[in-house]
């Protein structure tokens, strides 16, 4: 990553030099990439903006922090910022209290004395300014997944799995279940229990005052995308919505698998794994008994989606 930027500084540093470029630059400014009235506590971008459309030919000063008050930047940080290097100071989403603390997290975690091997491949922590316009205090919970008694998958179609008593899930089905249950509890304000091994019973967590919290006020860091799949399978199952960046294929995405289903059914009338998918799909809403009961009386090689009609749960399906 580091040579990477270097590079891009160079690159940067050979186009500075270029005269078709010059109506696009404004001496000691860069050109601002955050759209305007597009950011806010809840957006990706800096909530510093106001207004409805965007601007993308603001320039903002090298040498002016995105604070107002902050000193002006020199030195090397001055030089990196010119050749196209502009760091993060300012964090406007999270609480104060709560950044001071994970600014110190951060420290501890990239110090250097835990660099054993030489080279230039190690992270280093970055000190973050709140910048939030609030006085509430923040809060920083663990969750830690502990497996339950491992029972017997139920074979009851209609009896959903308990994930901690599943026999085969791993440890990373079990944090996004856990995970899943608290953003619920959350955004429906419904009581939280944690178990206190001293008094070895369970106590009630008292949630922070403070406005309702909304699915837009959420946002899952990951460190890698092998499993996030099951993370917003989860999600959407408890009805949270969820928007994850290069998701895979669009046909792929479940909101078009309906679709997909209707078109195999269209071209194979006797697919019977596209009628389970058009059933089980909220277009249809069947339970898996429905579905099973559709699936038996369905005679082989018959057409299926005629019979799902006929079956439809209801007449507004049919």
């Amino acid at each position: 990553m580091r040579r990477a930027v270097e590079a891009i500084r160079q690159f940067n540093v050979d186009e500075a030099n270029e005269p078709r470029l010059a109506h696009l630059r404004e001496p000691g400014c860069g050109r601002d990439p955050r759209p305007v009235g597009g950011g806010g506590e809840t957006g990706s971008f800096s909530n510093e903006h106001t207004g409805e459309t965007s601007a993308p030919h603001t320039f903002v000063r090298f040498a002016e922090e995105d604070q107002e008050g902050q000193p002006s930047i020199t030195g090397e940080r001055l030089l990196r910022r010119t050749e196209g290097h502009v760091d993060l100071t300012s964090n406007h989403r999270t609480r104060h209290d709560l950044m001071e603390t994970m600014n110190d997290l951060f420290d501890e975690v990239f110090d250097p004395r835990y660099h054993d091997l030489p080279g230039d491949w190690h992270a280093e922590a970055q000190r973050l300014r709140p910048a939030r316009n609030t006085t509430a205090s923040g809060g920083l919970e663990w969750l830690l997944p502990i497996p339950g008694a491992i029972g017997e998958v139920p074979r009851d179609l209609d009896v959903a799995v308990n994930t901690f008593e599943d026999p085969s899930a791993s440890i990373v089905h079990l944090e996004h279940e856990l995970l899943a249950d608290r953003l619920h509890s959350l955004l429906h304000q419904t009581p939280t229990r944690v178990w206190d091994s001293h008094a070895t019973q369970w106590v009630e967590v008292e949630e922070q005052e403070g406005p309702p919290v909304r699915p837009q006020d959420i946002m899952i860091l990951i460190n890698s995308r092998k499993h996030l799949p099951d993370l917003v399978e989860r999600l959407r199952a408890r009805n949270i919505p969820v928007m994850a960046d290069r998701q895979g294929l669009l046909l792929m995405q479940p909101v078009v698998q309906p679709l997909m289903a209707v078109l195999a059914l269209m071209a194979r009338p006797t697919m019977r794994r596209a009628a389970v998918e058009l059933a089980r799909s909220p277009v249809v809403g069947m339970t898996e008994q429905q579905v099973h009961d559709l699936l038996t009386s369905l005679p082989e090689g018959g057409d299926a989606l005629p019979h799902l009609l006929e079956n439809a749960p209801t007449e507004r399906v049919a």
